[in-house]
């Protein structure tokens, strides 16, 4: 199975984590600093690469009333 890295975009910050090969664990790793710059960006490709990610998900967040809201608008364009 391929190892996902999980991505839990916001403007300021971008949460990771990533799977074991099994899909079974997901293990946090630290936070990317502002992930829509250019150095957000290559610090996020970097850590593709070095952890062998083959697959990138980027969560969708959803407000309380379970609607779509701004972060989710920020989320797609980011993926």
């Amino acid at each position: 199975m391929a190892r996902i890295l999980a991505l839990d975009h916001g403007s300021a910050r971008c949460g990771c984590a990533i799977s074991d090969p099994s899909g079974t664990l997901a293990t946090p790793l630290p936070v990317i600093e502002r992930p829509d710059s250019k150095a957000g960006l290559a610090a996020l490709a970097r850590l593709v690469e070095e952890r062998g990610a083959e697959r990138v998900l980027v969560g969708l967040p959803i407000t309380l009333s379970g609607e779509q809201g701004e972060q989710a608008e920020a989320a797609r364009a980011f993926a």
